[in-house]
């Protein structure tokens, strides 16, 4: 059996005649060509009808799709028929429609539609900032084809990021709302180069080393086996002996905030390696909103601060001291090229 993509699986699909003794392949079959240990298993039903990633239709995959390729352009009347219903509402799916605004790489006819509609009856669109499908086709480059539309939710933006799962040319996107736990601070290794280097070469000058490198004493593999693992232990009690490990300090920045960051400084990479227009203009635009991003992060961290302050709180006292001038310094006055004392920039009256 082959994958779409031409990949081969060490699978074989038998056929069979829809007769009761068919069914004797699962319990009775054991060796096939030679080859023993072979299991036989049933087709499974997976419960729910397959999806065209085509024209996202169900009943059928993308090679029976008749649909026409250009597809259709989005639809302001049923946009407006879910809105109907009333409540909070969440589209969330395959818009099939690009744009830069929701951290596209190019910006096409159907995209421009969609962003009237979203402006029009005021939604907001949430996308992930790493790509979501990938085409079997090489013409065309991966983008962001997946994204939610949000209207009437009251809870933050909390992450919105693509998994990695390549099972399809779509991967899943996650959508998270409200506040998020900060991830657990993981721990860090520092390791003294210098003392390790120290640590080894004391070791091994010793007036009986552990391990011998003369050639006329390893004369036999066992003598070789013998003297990596000596070596391979002497390197590891070393390292171990000079090994720091710390945890990491707990970062105050929201989960949105820090994988804006990651994709930020990954962009600006891709652009410093490959100076596109297209990459430099996506590096900025990353740029810039990291920058909005952060203003309303620290203007609301500034809000809550003022709130819980109270007058006997320190940073009144480092305001005043900071504030405190000790002595009034003069400018001393210029001096002209005749060593005459001047005023420089005032007129007599």
């Amino acid at each position: 059996m082959h994958s779409s993509r031409g990949e081969r699986f060490n699978l074989a699909l038998l056929v069979l005649t829809n007769v009761p003794e068919a069914k004797a392949i699962f319990r009775d079959v054991r060796t096939v060509c030679g080859l023993s240990r072979v299991k036989v298993e049933a087709p499974h039903w997976r419960g729910y009808p397959a999806q065209c990633h085509r024209c996202q239709l169900y009943g059928h995959v993308a090679a029976n799709c008749s649909a026409p390729p250009s597809g259709t352009l989005p639809v302001k009347s049923d946009v407006e028929a879910i809105l109907a219903l009333g409540g909070s509402v969440i589209m969330f799916g395959d818009f099939n429609s690009k744009h830069a605004e929701w951290t596209c790489r190019t910006t096409t006819s159907s995209g421009r539609v969609l962003l009237n509609i979203t402006q029009s009856l005021d939604l907001t669109v949430y996308g992930p900032l790493a790509v979501t499908h990938y085409p079997d086709n090489v013409n065309y480059a991966p983008d962001v084809l997946d994204f939610a539309l949000v209207k009437g939710v009251s809870l933050n933006l909390g992450a919105i990021e693509s998994l990695d799962y390549l099972g399809s040319d779509h991967r899943p996107v996650s959508l998270l709302l409200g506040h998020q736990p900060s991830p657990t601070p993981t721990s860090k290794t520092y390791t003294n180069w210098k003392g390790f280097k120290k640590s080894l070469a004391l070791a091994i000058d010793t007036p009986d080393p552990p391990i011998t490198l003369s050639s006329d004493v390893l004369d036999s593999t066992g003598q070789i086996d013998t003297a990596v693992e000596n070596l391979t232990s002497l390197i590891t009690s070393s390292l171990k002996k000079n090994k720091k490990v710390v945890p990491v300090a707990k970062t105050s920045l929201s989960l949105d905030i820090s994988n804006l960051l990651k994709a930020k400084k990954a962009a600006l990479r891709r652009a410093a390696r490959y100076p596109t227009p297209e990459y430099r203009l996506a590096a900025h635009r990353l740029q810039r909103k990291l920058r909005y991003r952060l203003q309303d992060y620290r203007d609301l961290e500034r809000g809550n601060l003022m709130e819980k302050i109270s007058p006997s709180h320190t940073a009144y006292y480092q305001i005043a001291r900071a504030l405190r001038i000790a002595a009034i310094t003069h400018t001393p006055p210029s001096v002209s090229s005749r060593r005459l004392y001047c005023l420089r920039g005032r007129r007599k009256g």
